[in-house]
């Protein structure tokens, strides 16, 4: 399916790769501002947020195969001018980000694409300490905690 004539739809993803054993979270620095974040893109307007993660993290990473994707409790809001010109949706001034995590396998690696120059494989702390953005964290704070407790 060609998605590049779609319009977008007024929501971000962002993804956390992580893998268990020892427990570990991949994150990436962008190409344009240097930022160390997650995997980050948007939805068309027929894509559910589900299904715009599984794409973007497929588009950004080349990984095809994982052992589990789910979407985390972690929600925020941004200013839909960070993500698109001003104007692009007449009335929409604010979107939602939505926070996924996925597991993969332990041989697994992503490939860096044209957004990112590089990634690194980081514990809970360091990787804390690595991402600029407030909601990076928190996602990041609940997944860890999640899997700790069992829950994951």
């Amino acid at each position: 399916m060609n998605f590049t004539t779609k319009k977008r739809a007024p929501i971000q993803v962002l993804i956390i790769p992580f893998k268990r054993s020892p427990m570990k979270f991949c994150v990436f620095r962008r190409k344009d501002d240097k930022n160390w974040q997650w995997v980050a893109g948007g939805a068309y307007e027929d894509e559910s947020p589900l299904d715009a993660a599984k794409r973007e993290f497929h588009e950004e990473t080349d990984i095809r195969e994982y052992r589990r994707f789910l979407q985390l409790e972690s929600v925020c809001s941004i200013p839909a001018e960070n993500i698109v010109n001003p104007g692009y949706w007449k009335d929409i001034f604010v979107i939602k980000q939505f926070f996924f995590a996925v597991e993969l396998f332990d041989q697994d690696e992503p490939q860096i694409g044209q957004e990112h120059i590089e990634y690194r494989w980081r514990f809970y702390t360091e990787s804390l300490n690595l991402l600029k953005w407030d909601s990076n964290r928190c996602a990041l704070t609940e997944l860890y905690r999640k899997i700790e407790k069992g829950i994951i």
